[in-house]
């Protein structure tokens, strides 16, 4: 009887220690596991390579622009210096209420920025009419303008700098703000009365389906640091501007010395917000980002041009993660500048292409780019051409839309003197000119479309007091 009473306190104490083993093994392999990953990641993107941030003997005080030397963008390259270095912040907020959800947010990703929205996550887009056309940034309108007939003129009696649609009577009008500082409306019959002023771009809003003109500076309070004159771009549930102002690159073509050192995004649905900073000495040149779909995934990427004082501007497109997703070559001398103008599918057989303005103060060269693997590759140029005047804040003297009634956009800007509009269409040869539009005066203000269904309105405004309008 002690025998077996002795046998079975022995098998209990095995019993005992066999299950200890077993949860100290279990600790043991959730000790070694890989760490969950964490809300707030500080990753890094695509490095530069040394040469990148070392000094350069041959570097010299800044110049006025000059043509230049220029690297090839028609293939990838294995010499050009890769692209700036980014850092991504990112951290959760309480989502904003601009732009309106439909829904409360879902919970929290675990990694920057959801790579789709929660289903039940629908931010309406906001209502609103841009110098910038698209609340997005990028610079396509919708419908088709009719630019054959003559162009109706009506005198403003004072110079304009900005242009946008307004509804004024049934048949639609114009917003001029002036240089004086003061406004007017122009109605569709080219009756003028006076208007409200604001600071900056202006942008119409409609609220309660009233429109408004409010200033483009609005909702910087939800950014941290925001460059001063940035604007708010748009795309579903995301809104980016341009943050972080340094004077490490004095180029002072955009009206001022101040550029931004990183863009921040917001994501209304998750709360989530991500800012990706470039590496000194290169900036962010521009005033916004443009939010645009490349790959036709439902998920922007975030288009920049980013500068420096020793290879120049190049195009750089992020995710919204803050990843690096393709880059052109930069264009080899410091202080020259790209213009991103808008993004479409105006390849010969649809494809995606980027359009920007290459040293916009010289030759003026209007490029077309589509991504292939991490670059963005050349595909067609053309030359003399414009979409900016030095030293001002107007980026928006170019725009993508249909001019032909064939439903592809073309590119309308400025000659490289002002002095008439031109419409560029990208054929399968490469691009072709098909008409300039004279002006009596030089082009002053953004190029602006009233976009309808029925046929669009197009409108600029000139040095000789002017408003001018196509399609009617």
């Amino acid at each position: 009887m002690g025998s077996t009473t002795d046998q079975r306190r022995t098998a209990a104490i095995l019993l005992i220690l066999a299950v200890v083993f077993a949860s100290c093994s279990s600790a043991v392999d959730r000790s070694d596991a890989s760490p969950a990953t964490t809300l707030n990641p500080v990753t890094t993107a695509a490095p530069a390579t040394a040469s990148s941030n070392q000094a350069d003997p041959t570097s010299v005080a800044p110049a006025p622009e000059t043509t230049g030397s220029e690297a090839a963008d028609t293939a990838p390259s294995t010499t050009t210096a890769s692209a700036d270095t980014t850092v991504v912040r990112s951290t959760t907020e309480a989502p904003s209420a601009s732009p309106t959800t439909t829904a409360a947010p879902s919970p929290t990703p675990t990694s920057p920025l959801a790579d789709k929205q929660p289903e039940h996550c629908t931010v309406e887009p906001p209502a609103m009419v841009r110098t910038d056309v698209t609340a997005s940034g990028n610079r396509l309108a919708d419908g088709s303008v009719d630019l054959s007939a003559d162009p109706q003129v009506v005198d403003l009696g004072g110079t304009p700098v900005w242009v946008l649609p307004y509804p004024v009577d049934t048949d639609g009008g114009w917003y001029v703000a002036l240089q004086s500082g003061t406004a007017v409306f122009v109605g569709s019959r080219g009756t003028t009365s006076p208007a409200p002023a604001v600071d900056g771009p202006p942008v119409v809003v409609f609220e309660a389906d009233e429109p408004t003109i409010v200033s483009a500076y609005r909702q910087h309070e939800r950014f941290e640091n925001p460059l001063p004159d940035t604007r708010v771009v748009h795309f579903g549930e995301y809104s980016a501007a341009l943050v972080d102002p340094t004077d490490r690159y004095g180029h002072d073509v955009l009206g001022d010395d101040i550029e931004a050192g990183a863009v921040q995004i917001l994501n209304a649905c998750t709360g989530m917000s991500t800012t990706i900073v470039i590496d000194e000495p290169s900036v962010i040149e521009g005033i916004s980002p443009i939010l645009t779909d490349l790959d036709a995934d439902g998920v922007p990427e975030v288009l920049v041009t980013t500068s420096n004082d020793r290879q120049g501007a190049r195009l750089v497109v992020y995710g919204v993660d803050g990843s690096m997703v393709a880059q052109s070559n930069p264009i080899g001398s410091g202080y020259r500048w790209r213009n991103q103008m808008g993004v479409a599918p105006l390849g010969p057989n649809d494809e995606m292409e980027i359009v920007d303005v290459r040293i916009p103060h010289l030759g003026g060269v209007v490029e077309f780019f589509q991504v292939d693997a991490d670059r963005l590759i050349r595909m067609a140029r053309t030359d003399p051409y414009t979409s900016h005047r030095i030293d001002s804040p107007n980026l928006d003297m170019g725009v993508l839309v249909d001019t032909d009634g064939d439903t592809r956009p073309e590119v309308v800007l400025a000659a490289q003197n002002f002095g008439a509009l031109v419409v560029l269409e990208r054929t399968e040869d490469g691009i072709a000119e098909l008409a300039e539009l004279d002006l009596d005066g030089l082009l002053r203000t953004n190029i602006a479309v009233d976009q309808r269904t029925n046929g669009s309105l197009l409108a600029v405004g000139t040095s000789s007091d002017q408003l001018y309008i196509w399609g009617r």
